[in-house]
C-alpha cells in the first residue's frame, strides 16, 4: 500500500503546474544521495537510541547513571558539530561526512557487543564514537544537501531535510522493534535466552545501515569531483533601457560557483 501510494503521489507530482515537491531537485542525483544517506543514518543512529535503554535496564543500571550515559552521545554531537561545520567549508564535505559514517559504524559495532558481562566503560565509548561520527557526519551532509538545490528552491531543500530527518527516526524505531522482536522469538523458540540475540543482531543491522550511508556520500563526492568543483556559471539577463547589472553571488561549497547577474537602476550593463 505504502508503494502504491508513494507511486501514485509521483505520478500526479510529475503531471501538476504546482507540484507540492519540485521534482527537478527531488529527484536529482546531487539532492537524492546525501538525502538517502541522511536517511539511513538517522535509522542506523534511532536503532540504537531505542534499544540501548533496555539494555541498560536489563543490567540494572541506576536510572541517574543511564541517563549519564544515554546523554553522552547528543553532547558530543553538540560540541563536534560547529568544528564539522567549519571543517565542511575548507574540505570536500561528502568524504567528511563518510568518515563520520564510518565512525559510527564502529561505535555501533561496538555497542552489537555487549553483554551482561560487560563494563558501562564499553557504553561511554561506544556512545562517544556515536556521537562523534553523527556530529561529524550532520553539517557537512546538511550543507550538500542545501548547497545542491537553486537558491530559489532553499526553502523546498530544507523542507526536505527535514522530513528525510523524521522520517528516518521513525523508519530506524520500526525496524530496530521489528528486527529486535523476530529474533527473540526464533531464538526463544530455540531454547535461547531472549533480548541478547535480538539486541545483537538489530544493533549489527545498523552498523551495516551506517556504511551504507558512507558509500552514498562518497558517490556524492564521487559526483562532484567528476563534473569539477571550479567551474562558473553565469547567468545574465538582458537589462531593460537604462538599466545596469548588479552581481548576486552564491557561494557553495558542493557544487560550482553560480553567479547571477541581475538589472539594476541606472547604468549600462553587458551580457556575458
Amino acid at each position: 500500500m505504502t508503494g502504491l501510494g508513494l507511486g501514485g503521489f509521483y505520478l500526479a507530482e510529475r503531471r501538476a503546474p504546482a507540484p507540492i515537491i519540485d521534482l527537478s531537485v527531488a529527484g536529482h542525483p546531487r539532492f537524492l544521495l546525501p538525502s538517502l544517506a541522511a536517511l539511513t543514518a538517522y535509522m542506523a543512529m534511532y536503532t540504537v537510541n531505542i534499544l540501548l535503554p533496555f539494555f541498560l535496564h536489563q543490567k540494572l543500571v541506576a536510572p541517574e547513571l543511564m541517563g549519564s550515559l544515554l546523554t553522552i552521545g547528543p553532547v558530543i554531537v553538540v560540541l563536534i558539530s560547529p568544528v564539522s561545520g567549519w571543517l565542511s567549508e575548507k574540505l570536500n564535505p561528502s568524504w567528511l561526512a563518510a568518515t563520520g559514517l564510518l565512525i559510527t559504524a564502529v561505535g555501533l559495532a561496538i555497542q552489537s557487543q555487549l553483554g551482561d558481562a560487560s563494563d558501562l566503560w564499553r557504553v561511554a565509548l561506544g556512545q562517544a564514537l556515536i556521537g562523534l561520527g553523527f556530529g561529524v557526519f550532520s553539517p557537512p551532509n546538511n550543507n550538500t544537501i542545501l548547497g545542491s538545490a537553486p537558491i530559489e528552491k532553499s526553502g523546498l531543500a530544507g523542507g526536505l531535510l527535514a522530513l528525510t530527518r523524521n522520517l528516518g527516526m521513525v523508519c530506524g524505531i520500526a525496524m530496530a522493534t521489528s528486527i529486535f522482536e523476530t529474533v527473540n522469538t526464533l531464538a526463544a523458540s530455540g531454547g535461547k535466552t531472549p533480548f541478547y540475540p535480538g539486541f545483537h543482531m538489530t544493533l549489527l543491522v545498523a552498523a551495516g545501515l551506517a556504511v551504507v550511508a558512507a558509500l552514498l556520500s562518497v558517490g556524492r563526492g564521487w559526483m562532484r569531483e567528476k563534473s569539477g568543483s571550479g567551474a562558473v556559471t553565469v547567468h545574465a539577463p538582458r537589462p531593460l533601457a537604462g538599466e545596469g547589472l548588479g552581481v548576486r553571488a552564491v557561494d557553495s561549497t558542493t557544487d560550482p560557483l553560480t553567479l547571477t547577474l541581475s538589472p539594476l537602476a541606472g547604468g549600462e550593463g553587458t551580457e556575458r
